[in-house]
C-alpha cells in the first residue's frame, strides 16, 4: 500500500525535527493539541506513524482519537508482535474494526491472523485483552477457541 503524501509543510516539518532532534519533536508535539498531534500522525507516510505516536507525550489521549482504518493500518506497521502499547490505548470500536479489516479475507476467516492479534492483545494488558473479549463478535472468540482446543471424553471403566 503506497502512502499518501504529507498534506502540510507542518507534517514535513515536523518529520525532518524528528529524525535531527527528537527532542525537539517532542516539545512541537507536546505544544499541540491532540486532534493536531492525530492529524499529524495520520499525515505522516505509513512507516513514519509510528515513530510520530512514540513521540507523542501523552499516546492515550491520541491513539483513541485515530481512525479505526488508522489505527490498524499504524498496528501493522508496527507488527502484531510488538504493537501492544498502542493496542492498550485503543478503543474496543478500534479494536475490533481493526481486527475485522486484517482478519477477514472476502468471507475466509484467517484464524491465525486472529491468533497473532489475541495474542498482542494480551501483551498489550489485561485490560485492553478484556475490552476486546467483550467486544469482539463472541462467534468470532468461539471459532478460534474450537481451533485450538480439543475435547475428549474420558471412556468409562465399562468402555475401557
Amino acid at each position: 500500500m503506497a502512502s499518501a503524501p504529507l498534506a502540510s509543510d507542518a507534517s514535513r516539518r515536523l518529520l525532518e525535527l524528528a529524525r535531527r532532534d527528537r527532542d525537539a519533536a517532542v516539545a512541537l508535539l507536546a505544544d499541540a493539541s491532540p486532534e493536531e498531534q492525530v492529524a499529524w500522525v495520520c499525515e505522516a507516510p505509513l512507516a513514519e506513524r509510528v515513530r510520530l505516536l512514540g513521540l507523542v507525550p501523552h499516546p492515550e489521549q491520541v491513539i483513541p482519537r485515530l481512525p479505526e482504518a488508522e489505527l490498524c493500518f499504524v498496528v501493522k506497521a508496527q507488527g502484531l508482535h510488538d504493537a501492544g502499547w498502542i493496542l492498550a490505548h485503543a478503543t474496543p470500536e478500534q479494536i475490533v474494526a481493526s481486527v475485522d479489516l486484517d482478519v477477514w479475507h472476502g468471507h475466509e476467516l484467517d484464524l491465525p491472523q486472529l491468533s497473532q492479534w489475541v495474542a498482542a492483545l494480551a501483551d498489550a494488558d489485561r485490560g485492553a485483552l478484556l475490552r476486546a473479549t467483550r467486544a469482539l463478535d463472541p462467534e468470532l472468540l468461539v471459532l478460534l477457541l474450537r481451533s485450538r482446543i480439543g475435547v475428549v471424553q474420558k471412556p468409562t471403566d465399562a468402555e475401557g
